[in-house]
């Protein structure tokens, strides 16, 4: 089932599958409905045993633009319906990607300023070990304006990475060079 369903196309499908009159159908599945919303209206959280958790979420004010016109539109901050299904039912929607095993494509680097904050514990841009705490280096400025330090880190990280790959042969080492020397401060 690829499409929505509609509420009487739903209604026939649990009168099929139960043996009952769509009446009776029909008449359980507006109560369950109505149980969720009074339940989400008092406590914004509903519990369905085999199905899931219907629960409200805030969603904030913002400003969107419309595509079409161009115009500015405020969407004020408003309730969601948020559904989590309980782990039988995930596991038997997903069960065709069960046998998959995440693997990772590329080799990740860890980014400049992690280099420079723990020179003495990576020794290759390519290989964080397993078992050591890193310490998670802060921008004293912000991405966008960064202090002389901020500059002065990355640059170094930069430069750590050109020397690590420096003898690896690698094309790409120095675009590594390049990048510390734009960062370097004067």
């Amino acid at each position: 089932m690829d499409k929505k369903l509609t509420l009487k196309q739903l209604v026939s499908l649990v009168s099929r599958s139960d043996g009952v009159s769509q009446t009776e159908a029909k008449r359980f599945l507006k109560e369950l409905t109505q149980i969720i919303q009074q339940g989400l209206q008092r406590d914004g959280l509903v519990r369905v045993a085999g199905l899931g958790i219907f629960k409200l979420k805030w969603v904030k004010a913002r400003t969107m633009r419309n595509i079409q016109t161009g115009e500015d539109l405020f969407i004020p901050g408003h309730n969601r319906i948020y559904f989590k299904p309980e782990k039988e039912l995930r596991d038997f929607v997903n069960r065709r990607y069960a046998d998959l095993v995440p693997r990772l494509i590329g080799k990740p680097k860890p980014p400049p300023l992690l280099l420079k904050a723990n020179e003495n514990l990576l020794e290759d841009p390519d290989m964080i070990p397993v078992g050591i705490e890193l310490r998670i280096p802060q921008l004293e400025g912000t991405e966008i304006q960064l202090t002389h330090n901020d500059s002065l880190n990355i640059s170094q990280g930069y430069e750590q990475a050109f020397l690590a790959y420096k003898f690896t042969g690698k094309e790409t080492v120095q675009d590594f060079k390049k990048v510390a020397d734009t960062f370097r401060p004067e």
